[in-house]
């Protein structure tokens, strides 16, 4: 595969393909802005630098790792499953709490594709799912957690899937509170495996499109009536199925007109403007042609708006997307992950998102995680890299935004304005918010998760001038990082905490 850079515009040329880990050959032309993005480079930002905070060495090259993290053991702190899909291997890393990692197990004879964990049955812990290559009945497997980060003999699918999409998710799609598996295929066709409550998973056939091919897909309530949803990748456009409530979906349309026809791609769905509408972030990828970044507004019911043609030229196709507050603004921004690089782009609660951070690496990389590594607040990401034929190796890149000591409004306001404080920081627990308000007025006091999303109000009226002391209750919220705010008639301040479960 040649790259070639004509002034700001990115075009690929593919070889024929000899495997996943082909190398990049990249050649620019010209130098401009763009023109900084090669090899084992790329643009630094407020939020991440571009060298890496800890790193894991792994042996051999072309390891073409899947990463996915979550908390496997019983001390609340965020771990690793890495896939190593050339050596067969799955692989077992525990945190320490400051983005560093051990390896605590390995599992041989596995190839993983991808990876995603959810607590499969229903006991508390969370367990491992991972999809094999090969296009056969067994071609899932769920690793039941014993409660203490070790795992049982896996569980393998007992369905016939058509046709290959690596990519799956894990979403309770119909009503029995079990968790389930969304998968598609290159073939059009759409599969629901229901999960049984103890490991096992029944396959449906969702939705067949023999017309179209399938390469990204994602879950989420799009239109707001609390079930799960469907939202696929398709040649030049985004495919909607909505959930009749039953797990079964019905088909709401066709949306946008990507430039290029994808071979590959990703979206996520959360909330890119301020309409409380669920909204999504794509980028497509390529073969040919552009490889850009498309949003699309929800309206609440299932449609979408495209917004404008796409905002950048990536130069690479992308695997991955994940929506959320990385600069603790209050607005979504979005992640994505590329074969050979990983770009943040800043969203300001309008539905644009900005270039903000890309870091660019020889080797592809198919699966990054974005999590509160560090436990500090902020959410960081981790990564796979082979730099210019360095070892390949695991890279966690910590975010700066809570560490820069980036201060919240309330602690540089006006004599005479409100205040609002929070009693202890971290917050362990519920809580006391104390405010002050210099004079009478209606005010609201709302607390948002780090994904923008309000998860509580502590008041909303007329409050009289003077002190206040408002119970903030946090039983039902998650550790991590949240944005409270208060809004007068006249001014609006915020503050942040990071609550520990």
């Amino acid at each position: 595969m040649l790259y070639l850079s004509f002034g700001t515009s990115l075009r690929w040329f593919h070889f024929p393909k000899k495997g996943f880990g082909d190398r990049l050959m990249r050649i620019n032309l010209l130098l401009p802005a763009m023109a900084l993005l090669i090899a084992g480079s790329g643009w630094a930002s407020d939020v991440f630098d571009m060298e890496p905070d800890w790193t894991y060495s792994i042996t051999g090259m072309h390891s073409n790792l899947r990463i996915e993290a979550a908390c496997l053991n019983e001390d609340a702190i965020p771990d690793l499953i890495v896939g190593n899909l050339f050596q067969e291997k799955l692989s077992v890393f525990f945190g320490n709490g400051d983005g560093s990692f051990y390896l605590a197990e390995e599992f041989l004879g596995y190839e993983a594709v991808w990876i995603e964990s959810a607590d499969v049955d229903n006991d508390g812990d969370i367990d491992v799912l991972i999809r094999f290559p090969e296009i056969e009945a067994d071609s899932f497997a769920v690793f039941l957690n014993t409660g203490d980060g070790q795992f049982e003999d896996p569980i393998c699918s007992q369905g016939q899937l058509s046709g290959q999409l690596d990519k799956f998710a894990v979403c309770n799609l119909n009503s029995d509170t079990f968790i389930d598996i969304v998968t598609a295929s290159d073939i059009g066709l759409v599969y629901a495996m229901l999960g049984d409550g103890q490991g096992g998973f029944n396959t449906v056939l969702l939705f067949s499109d023999e017309d179209d091919t399938f390469i990204g897909l994602n879950c989420g309530d799009i239109d707001n009536d609390n079930d799960i949803d469907i939202v696929l990748i398709c040649w030049q456009k985004l495919s909607v199925l909505l959930n009749n409530g039953d797990g079964s979906v019905t088909w709401n349309g066709y949306y946008g007109g990507f430039s290029n026809e994808a071979a590959f791609g990703s979206l996520d769905i959360g909330y890119l403007d301020s309409d409380n509408f669920p909204d999504i972030a794509s980028a497509p990828g390529a073969t040919m042609g552009e490889n850009t970044v498309y949003s699309f507004l929800g309206d609440g019911l299932g449609a979408f708006s495209q917004t404008g043609p796409g905002w950048l030229d990536l130069g690479f196709p992308t695997t991955q997307t994940e929506l959320n507050d990385f600069n603790l603004d209050g607005y979504n921004d979005a992640f994505f992950t590329g074969y050979s690089a990983n770009l943040l782009m800043l969203g300001d609660g309008t539905g644009s998102l900005a270039f903000d951070y890309i870091n660019y690496y020889l080797l592809y990389c198919y699966q990054t995680e974005v999590a509160d590594l560090d436990l500090d607040g902020d959410i960081d990401f981790v990564t796979a890299s082979d730099n210019i034929g360095s070892p390949f190796q695991i890279e966690v890149f910590l975010n700066k935004t809570i560490s820069n000591g980036i201060e919240d409004s309330s602690s540089s306001v006006f004599a005479g304005s409100p205040t609002l404080e929070i009693t202890e920081n971290p917050v362990y627990g519920n809580s006391d918010v104390q405010i002050s308000l210099p004079v009478s007025s209606n005010s609201s006091l709302f607390a948002y998760d780090i994904q923008g999303r309000r998860v509580a109000v502590l008041q909303e009226g007329f409050l009289a001038a003077g002190n206040h002391s408002l119970a903030w209750v946090t039983d039902d919220l998650s550790t991590g990082c949240y944005t409270l705010v208060l809004q007068t008639e006249t001014e609006s301040i915020s503050c942040r905490c990071v609550l520990i479960d």
